[in-house]
């Protein structure tokens, strides 16, 4: 009798470490999870016009896609016009008083240092 309660132990002992191992194993796997990863972030910048007068505006907007559930952060620039950010900076319009040739560039931002660029360019004509 006592050799097999000594058996009996030494089976609910190697259960209880099989237990315990497997546990071990669940929570390093839960903990590694899939990492973020931006290899596979678009940015691009689309237009409303890509030619407008004198004192008209131009509605330029970013599209994005695989940026992992997070609101894009983008940073606007112009190399002229008044530009003015909508939609909580996912949309500028810009409005240009002289004739020229000029770029609006976004700057999508994200965490890790990942950052996409891209721009348009806006014929702004005289009127006639």
């Amino acid at each position: 009798m006592n050799s097999l309660s000594t058996t009996a132990r030494f089976a609910s002992r190697i259960s209880l470490l099989s237990l315990a191992f497997a546990s071990m194993a669940i929570l390093v796997a839960c903990e590694s999870g899939p990492s973020r990863t931006y290899s596979n972030v678009n940015f691009e910048l689309d237009s409303s016009h890509d030619s407008i007068y004198v004192g008209e505006s131009v509605t330029v907007w970013a599209e994005t896609e695989n940026t992992i559930g997070r609101e894009p952060e983008i940073k606007w620039t112009t190399t002229g016009g008044d530009l003015e950010e909508l939609r909580n900076g996912s949309v500028v319009r810009v409005t240009f008083d002289t004739p020229g040739t000029y770029k609006v560039s976004g700057r999508l931002e994200l965490e890790d240092g990942v950052d996409r660029m891209d721009n348009v360019t806006v014929l702004v004509r005289q009127l006639p």
